[in-house]
């Protein structure tokens, strides 16, 4: 039920915050991501990444995601952006190639180096 739930909450925001086109390939893409990650199994890495993220400010407990769909941020521009990636947690930290969105955007907190995926250069 939590991805469902988590998935149905994230949609309905993106719809909201970039229209029905965009909102919806996001959507999709977050499907596709679901599908593919679950496929994965857990490893070390995953339950290391796990913690890190329960231990992080923007992890919902709520919906076990990255940040809640509600929740957003001025960039440097005043643009207000979504704050997280509202990927649900338990499936995406199996990703290898899946990256910490706080890291990403240069926020102080989130994933230690050693949890990264490695970058293609």
């Amino acid at each position: 039920m939590g991805l469902f739930r988590t998935g149905t909450v994230a949609g309905r925001a993106f719809i909201r915050e970039f229209g029905w086109r965009e909102g919806g390939k996001r959507i999709l893409y977050g499907i596709r991501e679901a599908l593919k990650a679950s496929s994965y199994s857990e490893t070390p890495q995953s339950k290391d990444r796990m913690s890190s993220c329960e231990r992080c400010q923007m992890y919902s407990k709520e919906f076990a995601s990255c940040g809640e769909p509600t929740e957003f941020y001025l960039d440097a521009d005043d643009n207000r952006k979504s704050l997280g990636c509202h990927c649900y947690l338990p499936l995406a930290v199996k990703a290898p190639s899946h990256d910490c969105w706080a890291r990403v955007h240069d926020f102080p907190w989130g994933w230690p180096e050693k949890l990264r995926p490695l970058m293609k250069e």
